[in-house]
């Protein structure tokens, strides 16, 4: 018989189930990974009974961090298991370790390609590795760490190591984040000598990985809208960023709006700052130089869009863009498109034969557009002061109506009031100030004509 201390009455040792667990003594490893489980699953039906709200303060403060040593051992085990599952993933008949995990733990296959990536990695970060399973790191800390050692160019052997060791230390005083922008520059940290052959050659791989990264996916919804999503180099999108700020500035307006009484406010209601940025990259895609793009069939890439004759000068009419999914769009917006560099509209009879198809000759030219723009340092909307630069040459009377393209019958406007101008809910008028005003059509406005500038130049809204 044993005694309560785990020795037989002949005096000889003998090894009690816990300790069995944690040494593995007396038992083979199948059975120390049972004993330990059941010891584990019965350490925490401990801390699960009591209540929390009656347990003392200091108490509960220790089991949280406690705890966050338990679940960092845990990682480190499971890890471990991943890592060397091959065996068991081949067994059942699974491609990799890794879909073997996702079934097992019924996670998603990305979440479980990760912990793959992490078991493969902690295989050459033994410092990380063990710091994992003492429970001095967690698994966001682990992989931060792991990251950033990824990121790092070829260097000596004991410089790696050096960096490796000095990013566990920070890992066990700073947030994931943190520890990841340290990773940086940790070489500037364990080799200050080379740090600036470093901080160059950390720069080009990270731009290298980056460009290798990018990913841009384009998704239409049914409700006229499209999805998109997509990883860009970070100093790409620094630049966006630019161009999209100095097109939502809270500094500029977005213009004069009509008001209810048919009055103009000079300001606009709030609008989201999410919504402003994507209407802002409408701007910037409206406002692309052909000329720049890559050559496309022999000429500058274009977008044709076709339109019956009467649909073009009926507004209630539409028009389909000549892309992949023939894309429908209104007749206003089809004009509004057709003031533009690189749209081409095809007008089209009755048979739907061509009638007429615009020339880049009838466009505005890029002197001209230049010419606008220093005569017109902004937005010729009133209250609008987005940049000249941002804006589009506008045929006051329409070129469905015989307009001329010529700086006459030319106005600069933003995408705002560019699509305000094709809006038929407003009416629109260019004063001898050269200035724009619009206001919200009454029902009695419907058969009246739409001002496109001074008197000597109005044109009738609908054909006759």
């Amino acid at each position: 018989m044993a005694d309560d201390g785990g020795r037989e009455e002949g005096g000889e040792n003998v090894v009690t189930d816990h300790e069995s667990a944690r040494t593995g003594v007396g038992s083979d490893p199948a059975e120390t990974y049972r004993h330990s489980a059941d010891a584990v699953l019965t350490a925490l039906d401990g801390w699960l009974g009591p209540d929390p709200a009656r347990v003392p303060r200091a108490a509960r403060a220790e089991a949280v961090a406690r705890l966050q040593q338990v679940k960092a051992k845990v990682a480190a085990l499971e890890l471990r298991l991943l890592s060397a599952s091959d065996d068991v993933a081949r067994a059942a008949g699974h491609r990799d370790a890794a879909a073997w995990y996702a079934v097992t733990t019924r996670s998603d296959p990305g979440t479980a390609r990760a912990a793959q990536r992490t078991a493969q990695a902690l295989r050459s970060a033994p410092q990380v590795s063990e710091a994992l399973g003492s429970g001095r790191l967690s698994e966001r800390h682990a992989r931060a760490v792991l990251d950033s050692l990824d990121r790092l160019p070829q260097v000596p052997g004991p410089v790696r190591d050096a960096a490796e060791a000095r990013l566990v230390q920070h890992a066990q005083h700073l947030p994931p984040r943190q520890v990841a922008a340290r990773g940086k520059g940790i070489l500037d940290e364990v080799d200050p000598q080379g740090r600036h052959r470093h901080l160059g050659t950390t720069l080009a791989d990270e731009a290298r990985r980056a460009w290798a990264a990018a990913r841009l996916s384009l998704q239409d919804c049914p409700d006229g809208t499209t999805r998109i999503e997509g990883v860009v180099p970070t100093p790409v999108a620094s630049r966006l960023k630019t161009v999209l700020h100095a097109l939502t500035s809270p500094r500029r307006s977005a213009g004069s709006a009509g008001g209810a009484d048919g009055t103009t406010t000079g300001t606009v209601a709030p609008v989201a700052y999410e919504t402003r940025l994507g209407q802002a990259l409408c701007t910037v895609l409206e406002n692309l130089d052909p000329a720049g793009l890559p050559q496309h069939g022999g000429t500058a890439t274009t977008l044709l869009v076709t339109i019956d004759h009467r649909d073009l000068l009926d507004e209630l009419g539409t028009a389909r863009i000549a892309d992949a999914d023939s894309t429908p769009v209104s007749a206003s917006e089809a004009r509004r498109l057709a003031c533009g560099a690189g749209i081409v509209p095809a007008v089209l009879g009755s048979a739907s034969t061509v009638l007429d198809l615009g020339r880049r000759t009838r466009l505005f030219t890029s002197a001209q557009v230049t010419a606008l723009r220093a005569l017109h340092s902004h937005c010729q909307a009133e209250g609008c002061t987005i940049p000249a630069a941002w804006c589009e040459a506008h045929h006051t009377r329409p070129w469905s109506q015989g307009g001329t393209t010529d700086l006459a019958n030319a106005v600069l406007l933003c995408s705002h009031h560019h699509h305000r101008v094709h809006d038929p809910a407003y009416q629109h008028e260019r004063g001898r100030d050269l200035i724009v005003r619009f206001r919200l059509r009454r029902p009695a406005d419907d058969d009246a004509p739409t001002s496109h500038g001074p008197p000597e130049s109005t044109g009738a809204r609908r054909a006759a």
